[in-house]
């Protein structure tokens, strides 16, 4: 979790810690020197990860889809602390587009809390905010951060990340080209339009990277490995269009992509 606070330099170095962090478990990777070589030099003379990887890509194929998966499995979230004004939401708006701009994470804002008297009186006193407070808006932002977080499986989250060696191999090739079903085009009741957006599925509790792909008013197209089936609901997160996680309900699904419907 990265916490924030409405100053540039808090900006900066929240963006720093998180991309030392994650370039510091990336470079645990490389199987021996030529590898590590490899990613060193791609990473002097690329600003963002997603080229580095397709730099390393096209010598180690294997090293770029281990480091996705890490990536996918990093598992960070955004709080935004001590706003005084409401343009100040910005700033963790900023470092959520900033991480997955330039590091491919998917970051979303979870909590936003305003400087307040009360919070720091509580924190003097020792005594939980929102035992006395349980009402104000910053109360309701801690809650609503503590639900997203307790939806997240963080010991399948761990697993996945130790075990992406292996979870690579088994990855299945996403086909781009397969369209959907002919036969559900006619339920379609608004029309969609082309999109490619960061996104976040939440599955049986775990998260997985995903992309969409179009987007309308009642639903959308979704890539992802996740292993989805017809009529399952999930949660979706789109941090450049809300906030938070929506419920889905996956319409069709078939290897590498799906159809979901919104339900809220």
């Amino acid at each position: 979790m990265l916490v924030v606070t409405p100053e540039l330099g808090a900006l900066q170095n929240a963006y720093g810690f998180a991309k030392a962090a994650l370039y510091r478990e990336l470079l645990r990777l490389p199987a021996d020197e030529h590898e590590t070589e490899l990613f060193q030099r791609s990473r002097e003379s690329r600003t963002r990860l997603v080229e580095v990887l397709e730099d390393v890509a096209k010598e180690r194929p294997e090293l770029a889809a281990t480091s996705r998966r890490h990536v996918a499995a990093f598992g960070a979230c955004v709080v935004g602390n001590q706003l005084l004004e409401a343009r100040d939401a910005n700033v963790p708006r900023a470092l959520e587009r900033l991480l997955g701009d330039f590091l491919g994470l998917t970051a979303p804002v979870i909590g936003a809390l305003r400087a307040s008297r009360p919070i720091r009186a509580s924190i003097q006193r020792r005594r939980p905010f929102l035992l006395d407070h349980a009402t104000e808006e910053s109360a309701r932002s801690l809650r609503e951060a503590a639900r997203w977080l307790l939806s997240v499986d963080v010991a399948a989250l761990r697993q996945r990340r130790d075990d992406a060696d292996d979870a690579a191999a088994r990855l299945p090739e996403l086909d781009l080209s397969t369209p959907e079903p002919e036969a559900l085009t006619h339920l379609r009741r608004s029309p969609r339009e082309p999109v490619d957006l960061a996104a976040q599925l939440v599955v049986d509790g775990q998260l997985c990277l995903a992309r969409l792909r179009d987007l309308s008013d009642g639903g959308a197209l979704v890539e992802s490995p996740a292993e989805l089936t017809p009529l399952q609901t999930v949660l979706l997160a789109v941090p450049s269009l809300w906030h938070g996680l929506r419920p889905v309900e996956v319409r069709h699904a078939q290897p590498g992509r799906c159809g979901v419907r919104f339900l809220d």
